[in-house]
């Protein structure tokens, strides 16, 4: 079972960053009246302080893969504990998998 991400749903980065989201165009509909997290959305990493032999190469935003096949907003896939984010460098250069460490667990996909 897979548990829809909301604003509140807690992310990192692979090197301890947090992930924040910015909704590209928020509808206004709501889970458990939370903002829910959208497979189009910007996700941008702060914090990581990831550097690859001597020189910085924090992760700065996710790409996200898969959301739920079943709860869509607009025709937007929202994201679940099982979609795929991988965290990637300013210069779009993968960095690892993105890490939920919390989500909410009342509504699943």
């Amino acid at each position: 079972m897979a548990f829809l991400l909301t604003k509140s749903s807690i992310i990192l980065c692979p090197h301890g960053g947090r992930v924040m989201h910015t909704p590209a165009g928020f509808s206004g509909k709501l889970n458990n009246g939370e903002t829910p997290m959208l497979l189009t959305d910007r996700y941008f990493v702060v914090g990581c302080s990831f550097a690859a032999g001597s020189y910085a190469s924090p992760c700065q935003q996710i790409n996200w893969a898969g959301g739920s096949k079943t709860r869509l907003i607009n025709g937007v896939p929202i994201l679940t504990n099982a979609s795929v984010g991988i965290c990637v460098n300013a210069a779009s250069v993968p960095q690892g998998p993105a890490i939920v460490s919390l989500c909410q667990t009342r509504e699943a996909d």
